[in-house]
């Protein structure tokens, strides 16, 4: 498996348009996949994606033209009508939009400040196998705003990476349902923290500013702080670091959430989301704070095929597609492609500025 680098600068529209049209063949595979993904997960034509995915379009355009403008442009790039990229974009609210509550995502996050010039934000990003050939690494320098380097799935605007400021952020899928259109989706929120200076804005921002449009948890960082973000689509919940200054998260909530008439909100996660983030927490306290000593740890198998360096295999829907360490001290990332546990083989890349 090899990922591509895609590098972009400019306007916001120039920002989408390079990164449709130098990863076109990879935006069309995205589409590919997530149209079999919803007919298979819900039985929804691809048409009936696009046509929920517009709802969203209203807010976006009016209260983030530049996010808009990228959109736009990438799709233009792409040759592809404005909604299939919409689509990408919101496909985490599509999803429980269109009441696909099972998530099959098994990514495991963690942030450790170890000391003033030692911190790392980090985490496998698990996915369907079938969508590895879609992953891009986008190196952009937009006016006006810090340079960044993301891992992404091609046609969205934002995942996992950090900037030149060292603020990093980190993502992991929530299955719980429930959605409002006039808030941020998950991947647009993504792409929108890497515009800020200091974690800390970048957190304050999402939490009391524009939360995010559905469930979800961002985990943001910089060399001075980390905080994670638990999402629904009616309330934010913020998780600070504990006595080792170290936030952990897999793919449940950690802390109630409840909807606007009281009602507790329940989530589906998988099964072995509670054993990965038990097990992160414990081997973290063994660590050197060193990247080859980070790599070890997400690239252990305890509770496999449900372990945190995962596999596709009987209940186990998803594999660890890459691993990302980010030393935030020094404003770069260390990426493996596919599994940690077999870095020596694989594609590996460095994120600098």
């Amino acid at each position: 498996m090899s990922v591509p680098e895609i590098r972009v600068k400019g306007s916001p529209y120039e920002i989408g348009f390079g990164h449709g049209s130098q990863a076109k063949d990879r935006v069309r595979r995205s589409i590919e996949f997530y149209t079999a993904y919803f007919k298979d997960m819900a039985n929804v034509s691809w048409d009936e994606v696009r046509r929920v995915s517009l709802e969203f379009r209203p807010s976006i355009e009016q209260r983030f033209p530049e996010l808009f403008e990228e959109l736009r442009g990438l799709a233009e790039g792409a040759g592809l009508p404005l909604a299939d990229v919409m689509a990408l974009n919101v496909r985490t609210e599509i999803a429980f939009g269109l009441q696909i509550t099972q998530a099959t995502d098994g990514c495991t996050a963690m942030y450790w400040r170890a000391s003033p010039k030692e911190v790392f934000l980090a985490q496998n990003w698990d996915w369907k196998e079938a969508q590895a050939d879609a992953l891009i690494a986008l190196n952009a320098a937009p006016d006006g705003h810090p340079r960044f380097q993301i891992m992404t799935e091609a046609g969205i605007l934002g995942k996992i990476g950090l900037n030149e400021h060292g603020v990093g952020c980190c993502l992991n899928a929530i299955s719980a349902t429930g959605l409002d259109a006039s808030k941020l989706p998950v991947h647009l929120a993504l792409r929108r923290i890497l515009n800020f200076d200091s974690a800390a804005r970048a957190a304050q921002f999402l939490e009391k500013e524009y939360p995010c449009a559905s469930a979800a948890h961002i985990l943001v960082g910089d060399r001075d702080t980390g905080t994670g973000l638990e999402f629904s689509s009616t309330d934010v919940q913020e998780l600070l670091p504990d006595a080792n200054n170290c936030i952990f998260h897999s793919n449940h909530y950690v802390v109630d959430h409840y909807r606007e008439d009281g009602q507790k909100i329940v989530d589906v996660g998988p099964k072995d989301s509670p054993f990965r983030l038990k097990r992160i927490s414990e081997i973290t306290r063994t660590l050197s704070p060193t990247v080859p000593s980070i790599q070890s740890a997400f690239a252990d198998k305890a509770n496999y095929p449900g372990s945190i360096c995962r596999q596709t295999q009987g209940e186990v829907e998803s594999t660890t597609l890459f691993n990302i360490v980010m030393d935030l001290a020094s404003a770069k990332a260390h990426v493996i492609i596919g599994k940690p546990d077999q870095r020596d083989s694989a594609q590996q890349l460095q994120f600098v500025f």
